[in-house]
């Protein structure tokens, strides 16, 4: 029978429908000081201009724990068109979702062939309120791009298996390797196919991984990629035992957030995870094996899908750790959701069938649909602003730790300190080994004038410093303020051991002209210059330095240099005169040589 074309449309387009109204708020949020105010908004290869250049910069760059080019690159774009715009960045989110729901709805009819079960699996995907995380946190485009070319992949590779075409095959390799260049966990990729084939019943052979050669070589490069994209990030974690008690644990809190989604929290962390959760490893290792026998027994549509969630669950359960210590976040669950909820949804047909209920199945399917859908709508509103996500998690877990740290680090940059005093005294009280707290404090007594207060905080934050440079930067410009430039430098040089960069660098250049270390000053003025041979403001304080230190050929040189490079190199001059000029404005007394310019002149 030939229906009329809108019945081909309707299924998708309710489920889109019934997306946008569950994420309707989402384009008011804003950024998030959640990773996305360092990875996105002050992301130097995001805010480049466009060119080829910059687009070379993005794909060659692993300066995060994860490879992701064609996120950044999206990013990049997007700035270079619209600047920073939560409402656009939100939007691109959504619609990506919502072509990802689409891939896996048109996915789900190539293997069941029944449209109100394939409807049921991808709204059951799309609308589940753990998936809230993946679409209302812009930086998680990255997963939504990875998913999206990781099902067109699936879908092309079903789609060989039906027609046995070389064309379908090269389509699920450029699919795998997009996904790869969105997130390098699609080395998965070909676990997914092979899925594929148990579930189509096509016997493991030579030919069948002959097929895969190419995907498997991809693989391998995505996995090499993975491995030297994170290995600076690495936890160090039960080496002897791969951290198995703790995967198997997050196994089990997955599970149970997808079929009981209450109490979600964008911050699990480890240190607050329940000592007796590791212990159920075992049973959960068994009860895997036996929901899987049961269901191969029973359906093996539904073993497939259990299959698929535990394989694309294991490298994100904690087996090993990388970057910061949650044993759980939910954007992980994007991907290997769809899994457990194809898996149910299959079970729940074979039994309807059998007991010749399928109608009564398919109405409360569609039920359980509307209540995800409202359940995600509820949880979305938790991702509206930084204040609100971490307030949430408090309210969840009132000792979660990260949690309190973010939340009161907004309240200080929003400028409410009151309420970012109190918080960071609250850390202290519940975590006096974590340095956070002090750290915290410090900033805000130091912007407030309390220096003997802000220098004791100081003091203990250092002490229980775990590596980070920007405590010690902090430090030393509070001591750079009360002219203590020896100790500044000291605390400048040790930043610099604990993370080198061009930050610290200029600071401690700033201390040692303060005391009059006038070489070493020049010194790490010169090796800034040499980083950023572009950078105006290196060349204009090396120029005040020698300057003041009177040492007039250098600043002659200098000169020379600079206004070569301006007027002859520069694509701007205009603009790099009137940044000089601005520079200048109302700091000409920094000119001013001390005793060295007056002898000089005074012979």
């Amino acid at each position: 029978m030939n229906f009329p074309v809108w019945r081909r449309f309707l299924p998708p387009g309710l489920l889109c429908l019934l997306i946008m109204l569950s994420f309707v708020s989402v384009p008011g949020f804003d950024y998030l000081s959640f990773d996305e105010d360092q990875v996105i908004l002050k992301n130097p290869l995001i805010t480049a201009p466009l060119g080829f250049e910059g687009l070379l910069d993005i794909f060659t760059s692993l300066a995060t724990n994860q490879y992701s080019p064609l996120s950044i690159l999206s990013f990049w774009v997007e700035y270079n068109l619209f600047g920073f715009n939560s409402s656009i960045s939100h939007l691109i989110n959504l619609l990506l979702h919502l072509i990802c729901a689409t891939v896996v709805y048109l996915l789900a009819v190539e293997i069941t062939s029944h449209k109100p079960a394939a409807w049921l699996i991808a709204a059951g995907w799309a609308l589940h309120p753990i998936q809230v995380e993946t679409v209302a946190w812009v930086l998680e485009r990255r997963n939504l791009m990875h998913a999206l070319f990781y099902f067109a992949s699936m879908l092309a590779y079903m789609r060989f298996q039906r027609s046995g075409s070389p064309g379908h095959m090269r389509i699920a390799v450029a699919m795998m390797l997009l996904s790869g260049l969105a997130k390098t966990l699609a080395f998965i990729q070909p676990l997914s196919w092979l899925i594929l084939d148990f579930l189509e019943k096509r016997p493991l052979t030579k030919d069948l991984v002959k097929e895969k050669f190419p995907a498997l070589l991809l693989a391998l490069a995505l996995f090499l990629t993975t491995f030297l994209a994170a290995q600076q990030e690495f936890q160090p974690g039960d080496k002897s035992s791969l951290n198995f008690r703790a995967a198997a644990g997050s196994v089990v809190f997955y599970s149970e957030k997808t079929f009981f989604p209450a109490e979600l929290s964008a911050t699990y962390e480890l240190n607050r995870l329940n000592p007796g959760t590791e212990g159920i490893s075992l049973a959960a290792v068994l009860l895997f094996f036996l929901l899987f026998a049961v269901a191969g027994w029973c359906n093996r549509a539904a073993a497939a899908g259990i299959l698929f969630f535990f394989v694309h669950l294991a490298p994100m359960s904690g087996l090993v750790r990388v970057g910061y210590n949650f044993y759980a976040a939910l954007h992980f669950m994007y991907v290997p959701l769809l899994g457990l909820i194809a898996a149910t949804v299959a079970l729940a047909a074979k039994a309807g069938h059998r007991i010749r209920a399928t109608a009564v199945f398919q109405y409360a399917g569609f039920l359980l649909v509307f209540l995800l859908a409202a359940l995600s709508f509820q949880q979305s509103q938790i991702w509206k602003n930084t204040g609100t996500l971490f307030e949430h998690s408090l309210q969840l877990d009132p000792v979660n730790r990260f949690a309190r740290n973010q939340l009161a680090v907004y309240y200080e940059t929003a400028g409410r300190n009151d309420e970012a005093s109190g918080h960071f005294k609250k850390l202290i009280d519940e975590y006096p080994d974590f340095f956070g707290g002090y750290y915290g404090l410090a900033r805000i007594y130091s912007a407030q004038g309390h220096t003997d207060k802000a220098l004791e905080m100081f003091a203990q934050a250092v002490r229980l410093n775990d590596g980070r440079g920007g405590i010690l930067n902090d430090y030393g410009r509070l001591l750079q303020r009360l002219r203590r430039y020896r100790e500044a430098e000291e605390a400048f040089f040790k930043s610099l051991e604990l993370e080198p960069g061009r930050t610290a660098l200029l600071l401690r250049a700033e201390a040692r002209r303060g005391r009059g270390n006038y070489p070493g000053a020049t010194a790490d003025l010169t090796m800034l210059i040499y980083s950023q041979p572009g950078n105006l403001s290196y060349r204009l304080a090396r120029i005040e330095t020698l300057f003041e230190a009177g040492n007039w050929p250098a600043v002659f040189l200098d000169l020379h240099a600079l206004l070569f490079a301006v007027t002859r190199l520069s694509p701007c001059p205009e603009d790099d005169f009137a940044f000089i000029a601005g520079h200048f404005a109302g700091r000409w007394h920094l000119l001013l040589p001390y005793s060295s310019a007056v002898t000089y002149f005074l012979g």
